[in-house]
C-alpha cells in the first residue's frame, strides 16, 4: 500500500492507522488488536538469528546531511566509532556544524564523533551552519493551537507544557503525556519558539521517577499492612492460646478442688471413725454386782 510522505507517517501507530484505519488506544500495543508491525532491520535481524544462528553484531546505518562529503548507507559493526563512518564517507565538509544521532526531528545531538554505533543507531546526520536553526528567545505561549493542529498523536501540547511547567505531572499524565512520540512537529510550528519536545522528554523522565517512587511507597505500604496483619494474627493466636491455658488451668483447679473436697470429706469420715474406735476401746467396762450363783443361774 502506498502511503503519503508526510512526517511522521512512518511511526508505528500512525502507519497502522493509515494502513488499517485502526487507532491504537493509549496504553495498549498493536498486538492487543491482533497486529504486528516490524521494520526491515528488525525482520533482517530476526531472520539472521533464526535461520543462520547469527547474533546481532552489525546493522545498516545511514550517514547523510549537508555536512558530510559522500552520504552513504553503511553496514557497520556495533561499537564502531562514528568518526570511522564519517571517514568512510569522505569526511566532514568545511561548514559542518552539528552531529545528530537519528533524524532531523527526533535526533539527539552528540558531543563527539567518538561515540560508538549502538543497536538503536540507524542514522548519523551531519548538519551545516545553514541547517542549524538560529537560537530564538522563548516567548510566552499565545494559545494559537498550531501545535495541537500538527500533533500526530492528537494531543494538546500547549496544555501538556503548561502542566509540566507548573509541576502538575499527574495532570500531564491524564492529558496523554505517555502518548507523545516526541516527533517535534510542535516545536517546528510554535511561533513562540517554546522547546515543547524538551519539556515532554523532561516530563516523561520525571513521571517515571514519580511512578517508581509511588510504586515503592505502595509496596512499602502493603508490606507494612501485611506485617501489621501478621503481628495481629500472632497476637490473637497468643491470646487465644493464653485463654485456652487459663480455661484448662481453671478446669484443672476445679477438678483439683473437687478432689480436695472429697479427700477432706473422706479424711473427716476417717477421723470420726478413728475417734469412735478410740472411744470404744478406752471406755471402762460396767461391774456386775450380782453373786456368783446368780450368774451361774443366769448362764444355766
Amino acid at each position: 500500500v502506498k502511503v503519503t510522505t508526510i512526517y511522521p507517517e512512518g511511526g508505528e501507530k500512525q502507519l497502522i492507522q493509515v494502513l488499517t484505519g485502526l487507532e491504537i488506544p493509549q496504553g495498549q500495543y498493536p498486538a492487543d488488536l491482533g497486529l504486528l508491525c516490524q521494520n526491515v532491520a528488525t525482520a533482517t535481524a530476526a531472520a539472521d538469528a533464526v535461520i543462520d544462528g547469527k547474533p546481532m553484531l552489525e546493522r545498516i546505518v545511514t550517514v547523510t546531511g549537508n555536512g558530510v562529503k559522500q552520504p552513504a548507507n553503511l553496514l557497520v559493526l556495533l561499537g564502531t566509532p562514528i568518526s570511522d563512518l564519517i571517514e568512510q564517507c569522505g569526511g566532514y565538509n568545511q561548514d559542518a556544524a552539528r552531529l545528530l544521532l537519528g533524524g532531523p526531528m527526533m535526533g539527539y545531538a552528540l558531543s563527539s564523533d567518538a561515540n560508538p554505533v549502538i543497536k538503536a543507531a540507524n542514522c548519523i546526520l551531519v548538519l551545516n551552519h545553514a541547517d542549524v536553526a538560529s537560537e530564538h528567545e522563548e516567548l510566552p505561549c499565545i494559545r494559537c493551537g498550531e501545535c495541537a493542529r500538527v500533533c500526530p498523536a492528537v494531543l494538546l501540547p500547549q496544555q501538556l507544557q503548561w502542566d509540566l511547567r507548573h509541576g502538575l505531572f499527574d495532570d500531564a499524565a491524564k492529558h496523554g503525556l505517555a502518548a507523545c512520540i516526541e516527533c517535534a512537529c510542535c516545536d517546528l510550528v510554535c511561533p513562540s519558539h517554546i522547546p515543547l519536545t524538551q519539556w515532554f522528554r523532561f516530563g516523561k523522565s520525571e513521571w517515571r521517577i514519580l511512578a517508581q517512587e509511588k510504586q515503592a511507597a505502595e509496596l512499602a505500604r502493603r508490606r507494612f499492612e501485611a506485617r501489621e496483619q501478621r503481628l495481629d494474627s500472632i497476637q490473637q493466636s497468643r491470646e487465644s492460646q493464653l485463654e485456652e491455658k487459663k480455661r484448662n488451668l481453671q478446669n484443672q483447679q476445679g477438678q483439683q478442688g473437687q478432689q480436695e473436697k472429697i479427700a477432706a470429706a473422706l479424711q473427716r469420715v476417717q477421723q470420726r471413725s478413728a475417734q469412735q474406735t478410740l472411744l470404744d476401746t478406752t471406755e471402762t467396762p460396767a461391774v456386775d454386782h450380782r453373786d456368783h450363783h446368780s450368774v451361774q443361774d443366769d448362764k444355766a
